[in-house]
């Protein structure tokens, strides 16, 4: 009687060296570098493949790269995501034992010297002293007043930060003191520029505050590190730029994991939308936004398990004309299940605003 063996693993077409290693570089590398703000680099392989299974699982629950868009009932413009052929070949290459390749290994190239991504800036403000992150402290917020020095109104059409320590800016809001938001910021977003024609305004004297949400990784609880990040704004000509204005919502406070939120806000003139920026308190199951008309009700944006620690700014895909009197509503519905993510986050509040240009009569 021949003897038998067990099954054989499944052995993956797929290797990290030939076809796995592209897509992380293009897909991945913007946080997960060596030293980086998130937990490992996935530019050389003996650093991913002890990870490559919780890879997997953060792959299949689309928490990485998040993209809370529901397609069919927003009308935003997305953000790339992973195609569908990318994510075959990370699944399999996992499945079948995550094999390194027998070709020569790639040469990582995440970016050892930071640069601006659309040229040099017309402005550049760092910040005044450095920040330390002391040792025992994992996470913090902190706002920075940056004076612009401007003697003349200028129109803001872009915007990049560049950090001064990359392994601890985990997200930042930059806002004009008295003003406008005029950016949120992650480590995935490489600037952000609003759409042709548009611009934020930035009145002489204006100070810019810079709010910084810094967390370290676990291997660096223990250590002392030093920030001293720089913003970079890019003017648009005046005589071509329509000033971008906002409306921000309100509502009721709540503490209640189990309860849902609703803020509103009335125009009071018509209005051409132009985007939908928010920042959450939690994690929840859906967040939607929709405009009440006199004459029905549209959907501008539909958010399904969205989570605090992405906050973003939902360009429309199309500007949408409102009539005045429209009522914009927003409904953050609560997870099923409340865990620790239900729990409201002192380094986070919950804001929604629509902004817009105003419309003539």
């Amino acid at each position: 009687m021949p003897i038998t063996t067990g099954h054989k693993g499944l052995v993956s077409p797929y290797t990290y060296n030939e076809h796995v290693f592209p897509i992380l570089n293009d897909r991945c590398a913007a946080c997960h570098f060596e030293r980086g703000p998130a937990q490992m680099s996935v530019l050389d392989y003996d650093s991913v493949a002890p990870w490559s299974e919780a890879m997997r699982l953060q792959l299949l629950s689309e928490s990485m790269h998040p993209d809370f868009v529901d397609p069919i009932d927003s009308a935003v413009m997305r953000e790339p995501t992973i195609s569908p052929r990318d994510l075959d070949v990370l699944l399999t290459w996992v499945g079948g034992g995550a094999p390194r390749g027998e070709a020569t290994p790639p040469r990582a190239i995440a970016p050892t010297r930071l640069r601006w991504t659309s040229g040099r800036p017309d402005l550049i403000i760092p910040m005044r002293v450095p920040h330390t992150v002391h040792a025992g402290d994992r996470e913090e917020i902190h706002e920075f007043s940056l004076p612009t020095g401007l003697s003349e109104t200028k129109w803001v059409r872009g915007l990049e930060l560049q950090p001064g320590n990359r392994s601890i800016v985990r997200d930042a809001e930059i806002r004009v003191a008295d003003g406008p938001t005029l950016a949120l910021w992650n480590p995935a977003q490489k600037a952000m520029a609003t759409p042709m024609g548009t611009a934020f305004e930035l009145s002489p004297g204006a100070m810019v505050r810079l709010t910084i949400h810094y967390k370290k990784n676990y291997r660096d609880d223990d250590s002392a590190l030093t920030d001293r990040s720089r913003v970079g704004l890019y003017f648009a000509q005046p005589s071509r730029s329509a000033t971008i204005q906002t409306l921000l919502l309100s509502g009721p406070a709540t503490d209640a994991a189990t309860e849902s939120r609703v803020l509103t806000g009335m125009l009071a003139a018509p209005v051409r939308m132009l985007a939908i920026r928010g920042s959450l308190d939690r994690d929840y199951s859906s967040v939607t936004a929709e405009a009440l008309t006199p004459t029905g009700c549209r959907s501008l944006l539909v958010l399904r398990s969205p989570r605090a620690d992405w906050p973003r700014r939902y360009w429309l895909a199309d500007p949408i004309d409102l009539p005045p009197g429209t009522t914009i509503r927003v409904t953050a519905t609560p997870l099923a299940r409340p865990s620790v993510d239900a729990l409201v986050r002192p380094s986070h509040r919950f804001e929604v605003a629509v902004e817009f240009l105003g419309q003539r009569q």
